[in-house]
């Protein structure tokens, strides 16, 4: 772990120490991230561990996080430290090969905290591919122990095992070709096998390097080789690019990110941010700007077109595939959609019908090339349209049937709250259009699997962390019975049409993909709302395109406040500002990045004067910032705006 890394931890509070008489004898680095704290370091002091140290130490983190799911770690089976887990109160999970040269075996340890099932995520952690560029690739494989090379080692770490994959661009075999000495080219040559290499077609590069000349007009020559990675990088649709060359950080950081998509980090900045990079790898709404693709429905005739779904790998027949889509089309009731690019390629394909019982919305067939750089984009988008049509048809219940869901899309379901429905390969979720504890357990269908998950987890729910994670996964449940707490925030009306989707702009928005599941806002980092929190946006009265009303709802999920630069390059995945915008708002060199998720356009918005009204005579300050209200008037709101009952 490199020493920068520490600090970062320490800073973000992730790090406890604990002391006897004064005495530093032991500490926990964690993090936490999708509902659990994941355990990356837990060291004692050799006199120290007859002691209870390392009890106390995992003890504090679970009366401290008891909120969340659990506390999860990964030991190699070797280490003297796999017989303490089970002391601990951990249970094996599984197991995954080690990495290196001696063949080891990597345990994934749980600590349960006993939580009701949709507190927890069935979603495994997904791998993210990054890149490397030739330095680093000499620091790991070549010259080891040459000066500032521990930083880059620390990225074969055995923990990191299954969270990211290194890989190299083109341009480290072009670099090796150029070495003089014959003996040492093979030795680079044959250390390329132990790194994924980085595929593309001439066209992503072209695509590649146009957007990079045009970003930057004239680089310096020495830079050339530099420039040369990066392009490769993103051709080969990687998103990070890990170096520790802090001469082009500082030059093209800023460029790679904008042009690109690409973000550059050094190690120690990858290790620390680690889940926020893996999340930003797959999810990144941002690249659905500009690339016109189109949602309709299809027919009969699109039968062919839709074959490029079957899953082979995964064991699926033809024969099976094709009845399943011959079954969707003939049912008169079947809903069919499909999301496809500007060539008239079919990315995704789903169908969904409500089923005689007139509770639940059946999804027969949910499908998405996997191939796609914005698969995982569009699943996440899709599950939520889902939920919504659900809504829109007073269902209760979504049951997905399709048995050969890509990893992507179960993956996407299952962090939304869907479960295995019994023994069956179904997964259903609840979708709950109430107001109160009560009434979302009431309205939860009878013959529904998971209703005494939803009850248990609803009456469990205490904590502001679990009440927002309830309305996530049983949306569009607005739990008003509890603490969690509601923000107005004023937007401008730009932003609010770019980045909320309240009306059409020139920024080209499909309609179901242009609205991102979760997106960043940047202001003055003055008043910032508690997390979580539900937001209530209003959309300013002044100027040219003035609105003065509630626009839209969402759920606020993290607030983070630093230096301009690095709020974008850590955000620029998720919205639509640039820079500028964010140096704009800044307050002493300082911004705050509002991070919100599952946004709602009201249908109906909710104009200012009104807003008074709901609020009464003393309940409604002047909106120049954030402003806290009781969860009376967001239900008012809420129903003003939906025209759906309390």
């Amino acid at each position: 772990m490199p020493k920068g890394a520490f600090r970062e931890f320490a800073r973000r509070g992730f790090l406890l120490v604990a002391h006897i008489d004064a005495e530093f004898v032991g500490y926990a680095l964690y993090e936490v991230a999708r509902r659990r704290v994941r355990l990356t370091h837990l060291c004692v002091d050799d006199n120290s561990r007859s002691n209870g140290v390392a009890r106390e130490l995992v003890d504090t983190l679970s009366r401290k996080h008891h909120d969340l799911a659990g506390i999860l770690v990964t030991c190699r089976r070797d280490f003297p430290a796999d017989g303490l887990w089970p002391v601990l109160g951990f249970h094996a999970r599984h197991a995954r090969p080690g990495r290196g040269k001696d063949p080891t075996t990597l345990i994934h340890w749980w600590r349960d905290h006993g939580l009701p099932d949709l507190f927890t995520t069935s979603a495994n952690d997904e791998v993210a591919v990054v890149a490397i560029d030739h330095n680093v690739f000499i620091d790991l494989v070549i010259e080891p122990d040459r000066p500032d090379a521990e930083e880059s080692r620390a990225l074969e770490a055995d923990w990191l095992v299954g969270r990211i994959r290194l890989a190299v661009t083109r341009e480290t075999p072009n670099e090796i070709r150029k070495n003089l000495d014959a003996i040492e080219r093979l030795r680079h040559w044959s250390k390329l096998e132990l790194f994924t290499q980085l595929q593309y077609t001439p066209v992503e590069r072209d695509r590649a390097k146009a957007a990079w000349d045009g970003a930057v007009s004239s680089p310096r020559r020495k830079d050339a080789e530099d420039c040369r990675h990066l392009i490769s990088a993103a051709a080969g649709g990687v998103r990070i690019f890990v170096t520790r060359d802090e001469d082009l950080i500082s030059r093209y950081r800023t460029h790679a990110a904008d042009a690109l998509g690409l973000r550059i980090l050094r190690p120690s900045e990858l290790i620390v941010q680690l889940d926020e990079v893996a999340d930003a790898a797959k999810y990144r709404p941002v690249d659905l700007e500009g690339t016109e693709l189109s949602v309709g429905v299809y027919g009969n005739e699109a039968h062919g077109e839709l074959m490029r779904f079957l899953d082979h790998a995964a064991g699926e027949r033809k024969n099976a595939y094709a009845r399943r889509l011959r079954t969707v089309a003939v049912d008169q009731m079947a809903h069919r959609q499909w999301v496809r690019d500007a060539a008239g390629n079919a990315l995704a394909a789903w169908a969904t019908y409500i089923t005689p019982d007139a509770q639940s919305l059946e999804v027969p067939l949910f499908r998405i090339d996997r191939k796609i750089p914005v698969s995982a984009t569009l699943a996440r988008l899709l599950v939520l349209e889902i939920k919504r049509q659900a809504l829109r048809a007073a269902r209760t219940v979504v049951c997905v049937t399709d048995p050969y869901l890509p990893p992507g899309v179960r993956t996407a379901l299952l962090a939304d709250g869907f479960r295995p429905a019994g023994e069956t390969q179904e997964l259903q979720c609840a979708v709950l259009d109430a107001r109160s504890k009560d009434a979302a357990i009431s309205l939860a269908a009878t013959d529904y699997p998971m209703r005494e998950h939803v009850s248990a987890a609803l009456n469990a729910a205490s904590t502001v962390e679990q009440i927002a994670s309830l309305e996530r996964s049983l949306w569009p449940a607005k739990l008003l019975d509890s603490n969690l707490e509601t923000w107005i925030v004023p937007i401008r009306p730009t932003w609010a049409a770019e980045l909320l989707g309240t009306e059409q702009t020139l920024l080209y928005r499909p309609d179901v993909l242009g609205l991102s599941r979760e997106l960043v806002y940047y202001h003055a980092p003055q008043n910032n709302p508690s997390v979580p929190a539900r937001i209530v946006w209003y959309a300013s009265g002044a100027g040219k395109q003035r609105v003065g009303a509630v626009v839209a709802i969402s759920q606020l999920i993290a607030v983070d406040t630093d230096a301009p630069e690095r709020l974008h390059r850590r955000y620029q995945h998720l919205g639509v500002y640039a820079l500028r915008d964010v140096e704009a708002v800044a307050h002493n060199g300082r911004a705050s990045a509002l991070r919100f998720v599952d946004t709602e356009v009201l249908p109906r918005f909710v104009p200012y004067e009104r807003l008074k009204e709901l609020a009464g005579p003393n309940g409604l300050t002047t909106l120049q910032g954030p402003v806290r209200i009781g969860s009376s008037l967001f239900g008012q709101i809420y129903q003003e705006g939906t025209g759906r009952g309390v």
